[in-house]
């Protein structure tokens, strides 16, 4: 899923692209009163629950901190199989231990985070562009994060054939629409990646990693990350250094995508590139459906089985 080599001596280049979170109520931990029971998640219905995720950001600033559950995740879940996504590290896919018809939980991806800092910011961070924390777990001084189960990263989708100019506006919307999120803040993702962006068979893009997520200093250094991502996405490999595209049989330099890349290059803020004609096209997650199909059937993801 590579450009043909013969088309990479054509070139195309735009120039060179040359702590912590402050406090807020969202960053705060909101521990339960008592001990939760081992074994299940919280009920939507009482006090320590999970706020229901709605599709509005400006309800993801207001709702209420996740509760952290006292005890083991795996009193409440159960291991199924290793997985890397990209070139990600492998984490631990796994399921409800009691699953009902109104199991909302499974499966569910569970990744240890390295103490109380990563926590707060993934507190912080809720939107639908962001892979959704299911549960929180603080167990003899470990924290431990279940989130939702995503099948694919962007770097399963690089190259793939069925990429046209709708599908990349596609992707790039909603991933401009996560970090513009970001943004209104003034923070920003900092680990932006092909293998930190994560898609699902609705062709719904969520970012992953929000807990390396930080106060932003300066010009946006995701925006030069983001740079990266469509070029690695319209090649099929990564291309670092100058913004350019190699193959310009399949992206000719007068293209709506093209063009899109190099106004990457000036770009000081990302509502510009909200703004540019790539974005103006009729794009939505149904559009990608068919691209992340084919992609899923030719992925070669790491699964180890057992986990």
């Amino acid at each position: 899923m590579t450009s043909n080599p013969k088309n990479r001596d054509t070139r195309i280049d735009f120039g060179l692209l040359s702590k912590r979170l402050p406090q807020s109520p969202l960053a705060l931990i909101s521990h339960s009163i008592g001990e939760q029971t081992p074994g299940r998640l919280p009920n939507q219905n009482e006090n320590h629950s999970l706020t229901a995720r709605k599709r509005s950001p400006d309800n993801i600033r207001t709702s209420q901190p996740i509760s952290v559950m006292r005890h083991s995740p795996w009193d409440t879940y159960k291991a199924l199989y290793q997985l890397q996504l990209g070139d990600s590290e492998p984490t631990i896919v796994a399921e409800e231990r009691t699953i009902s018809p109104k199991s909302r939980f499974s499966p569910a991806v569970i990744r240890h985070m390295s103490g109380l800092d990563e926590i707060q910011r993934i507190q912080q961070i809720r939107h639908e562009n962001f892979v959704t924390v299911l549960a929180i777990f603080d167990h003899e001084g470990s924290y431990t994060v279940a989130f939702e189960y995503m099948p694919l990263s962007l770097l399963e989708v690089a190259g793939n054939p069925l990429l046209k100019e709708l599908q990349l506006a596609s992707i790039v919307g909603q991933i401009l629409h996560g970090l513009l999120y970001l943004a209104k803040d003034n923070l920003e993702h900092g680990q932006l990646t092909c293998s930190n962006v994560l898609i699902d068979l609705e062709g719904c893009i969520k970012l992953q990693a929000q807990e390396c997520c930080h106060v932003r200093s300066g010009r946006s250094q995701d925006i030069h990350a983001l740079s990266l991502v469509v070029m690695e996405l319209m090649h099929g490999y990564p291309k670092k250094g100058n913004v350019g595209i190699d193959n310009l049989e399949r992206w000719p330099y007068d293209s709506l995508a093209v063009s899109f890349l190099s106004a990457t290059d000036g770009a000081s803020r990302m509502d510009q590139l909200l703004e540019h004609t790539l974005l103006q096209l009729p794009w939505h997650q149904s559009a990608l459906k068919g691209l992340f199909s084919l992609a899923i059937s030719w992925a070669r993801r790491g699964v180890t089985y057992p986990a």
